[in-house]
């Protein structure tokens, strides 16, 4: 996830290795970038041991079926509430790529950013947070980046570690056995591929924040340092305060309302 020093670019293109490169195959200077990692501001969270209820809602993200358009939902006042929302998050995005010279296929027309914002939006509800933070954690975490790898191994938007994906698909089929082959954990190269999906990684990143949010008592800068792996530093909360700020519109409202379906 996050380290302390917040000013450094949020990730390297292994382009800048070609140079360096000179000689070898095309063939195999692919493969050696497809290898190289990106350098986004993940942090040494570690494996926790997680309650079964809580594993059990991993588990469930897993099984649902993909949020529903917004425009869809039975509540006029939510519709026109996500109508102004998108509107707003959509030129603010354009205007976030267009000053920092960047361009992510995954968000480069407008089409792209609904799908991100629909996603991004009836998460954070669903997971009773406020769609500006989750976009200032998406922001420091991995810079818009879907394909931001850290050296800690923690993948894509939200910069999910493999661990969790490991627990939510871990299979439990009789607590009292004794058979160790009752407990199946997916290596991490697949947990981490299923990590890169849009949908995936961003419900499990709210899930994941919304459950430090409840172990903290809803402290947001306690829940911000265990999302990053670190308590002792703020810097990573201040500047995920600082980002939730750029995400928040005008007279919106930072509580969140749970879609009804």
């Amino acid at each position: 996830m996050y380290t302390a020093c917040i000013d450094r670019p949020r990730y390297k293109q292994p382009l800048c290795c070609l140079n360096q490169l000179r000689g070898l195959s095309y063939g195999f200077c692919c493969s050696l970038l497809l290898l190289l990692p990106f350098n986004s501001f993940a942090g040494a969270q570690q494996e926790e041991t997680l309650s079964s209820a809580f594993q059990l809602v991993l588990h469930r993200a897993l099984l649902n079926s993909p949020p529903p358009n917004p425009e869809h939902l039975s509540e006029q006042a939510l519709r026109d509430r996500y109508r102004v929302w998108v509107r707003g998050m959509d030129s603010k995005l354009t205007e976030y790529f267009r000053g920092r010279h960047r361009s992510f296929e995954e968000l480069a027309t407008g089409e792209l950013r609904a799908i991100f914002l629909q996603t991004v939006w009836y998460e954070s509800m669903r997971a009773r947070l406020d769609p500006a933070l989750v976009l200032g954690v998406i922001e420091v975490e991995s810079g818009f980046n879907k394909f931001a790898i850290s050296s800690a191994g923690a993948v894509g938007y939200m910069q999910v570690m493999p661990f969790w994906m490991s627990q939510a698909l871990e299979l439990n089929e009789d607590p009292k056995s004794k058979n160790s082959d009752s407990q199946i954990r997916p290596d991490k190269v697949v947990s981490s591929t299923r990590l890169m999906h849009l949908q995936t990684n961003i419900r499990f990143g709210c899930a994941i924040l919304r459950h430090y949010m409840d172990l903290e008592g809803n402290a947001l800068g306690r829940s911000l340092g265990r999302y990053n792996g670190n308590t002792a530093d703020p810097a990573y909360a201040f500047a995920v305060l600082g980002a939730r700020r750029r995400w928040t519109l005008e007279g919106e409202t930072s509580e969140p309302v749970q879609p009804k379906n």
